[in-house]
Order: C-alpha cells, then structure tokens, then sequence
C-alpha cells in the first residue's frame, strides 16, 4: 500500500503547553492535575496548519501522543476545536506513561502496533529524545518542531 500517513506529537508540536509547565517544577508532579489543564492549550497554528496541508493533500492525519487514555476525550475535543484534522488518535495508558518514556511508547506504536511503518510517510514531534529514536531505530522521516 502506498505511505499516506503523517504522525504528529500533540504536546508543544500542536499544543503549546507552556501554561501548564509550572506543575512540573513542583517536587512531586501531580500528572492529573497537569493533563486536565490540557484543554487550554493554546494551538501551534504552524504545525496545525502543516496538518491541514497533508489532509488537503488526501493524506491521514495520525496524533500520538504521551498524554494518557484519561484525557482523550478533553484531547479530541481540543483537536477538533483547533482544526487539527485527525484521523486516529493514539494515547498511553495511566500505566505505561508511569513506566515507559514517550519515545519508547511511539517506538513500539511504530515498530510493532498500532501503526503501520509501511504506511508511514513522516512524523511532526519537539521532544529530541523521541525524534532521536524514532531516526534512529525506527528508521523514519522526523521533522523536528521547534519553535522560536
């Protein structure tokens, strides 16, 4: 089959989240209290837009992301609020994200399920760990976000 889907991290590659930072800084994080602020995210309208190009191109449109099963719902809502045109939506369980780093969890999506590398065209992500790895190991086209 031919490639034609583009994978985009949501988290300060479509999602600035610089808003919900400070809870980080916190001796112990509270996870919760950080996803469930997600929906005032502000959009990355560049990226959004990149997105909005390779759909209008007949391409699909995947997000993954290290936000976990808790939030999906807020984080279709936001997605669609945004016009980020998406055709799946890949998020971590509670468990894994308390265990696995973003980048193995996007490695083994890649790699072993639920996405189909033969498919793949290119993938949108900010973090250097990920795109690192997803270079490397998984062998595919990583642009990375960085904004100014």
């Amino acid at each position: 089959m031919t490639p034609n889907i583009i994978l985009f991290d949501i988290d300060q590659t479509l999602a600035d989240n610089d808003h919900r930072l400070h809870y980080m800084q916190r001796d112990e994080v509270d996870w919760d209290e950080f996803e469930d602020q997600c929906i005032y995210d502000q959009p990355i309208m560049e990226t959004i837009m990149m997105a909005q190009a390779w759909k209008a191109l007949g391409k699909q449109v995947w997000c993954w992301t290290g936000r976990t099963d808790r939030v999906r719902s807020q984080t279709e809502v936001w997605l669609r609020n945004n016009g980020v045109p998406f055709d799946q939506l890949l998020t971590r369980s509670v468990a894994e994200a308390q265990s696995t780093p973003a980048a193995m969890t996007k490695l083994r999506w890649l790699t072993v399920s639920p996405v189909p590398r033969d498919r793949v065209v290119c993938a949108y992500d900010d973090d250097p760990g990920v795109v690192k790895v997803l270079r490397e190991k998984g062998k595919l086209l990583v642009y990375k976000v960085v904004r100014p």
